[in-house]
């Protein structure tokens, strides 16, 4: 009886993440984002994020093209296997991302429904307590790059994203979501 149960709690609950993928990857869309890297040269990167916020990503990022802001790395997450510890050490910035929340076992990222953005992550740590995000961000920590009142801060701002820095409990530097 046991396994019987299990077998189909565990069909049950697969099929209702592959569907709940499956439904947020429709949503998905692919934006070709020209911004300048860590060598002040411009490039095209590729962002995915859910169609609902892409107007306002392609004009955040154009006026961030215009100021000459610089990206070090904008590559969808499947490149790095969807691993999250990848992308924030090779501090590449990206939207959708199928994952649960940082510190959860269950409960989804707003990165999964392509409606949160990582940008830097490097230079703009997740720091909760003694844990940053990544590691190499823990001299960032305390000086990120995206500061409150900054030009990046304040576009996301306008197109009405929330941002992690001004959390309570925790400092997500690098996130913006809707």
């Amino acid at each position: 009886m046991r396994l019987v149960f299990f077998i189909l709690f565990f069909t049950l609950h697969s099929s209702l993440v592959t569907f709940a993928q499956g439904e947020a990857a429709s949503d998905i869309v692919t934006l070709q984002i020209p911004h300048y890297d860590k060598d002040g040269k411009p490039v095209t990167g590729t962002l995915e994020c859910n169609k609902s916020i892409a107007k306002d990503l392609q004009e955040i990022f154009a006026e961030l093209y215009k100021a000459r802001y610089r990206i070090e790395s904008m590559r969808p997450a499947s490149e790095y296997g969807g691993d999250d510890d990848k992308m924030m050490e090779a501090n590449n910035t990206s939207c959708y991302n199928y994952r649960v929340m940082t510190g959860s076992k269950k409960k989804l990222s707003k990165h999964a429904l392509g409606l949160a953005i990582d940008i830097n992550p490097l230079y703009n740590p997740y720091v909760k307590g003694n844990i940053v995000k990544p590691e190499a961000g823990r001299k960032y920590a305390k000086n990120p790059q995206i500061k409150k009142g900054s030009m990046i801060y304040r576009l996301f701002k306008q197109h009405g994203f929330r941002w992690g820095g001004e959390w309570r409990t925790l400092k997500d530097y690098q996130h913006f979501e809707k």
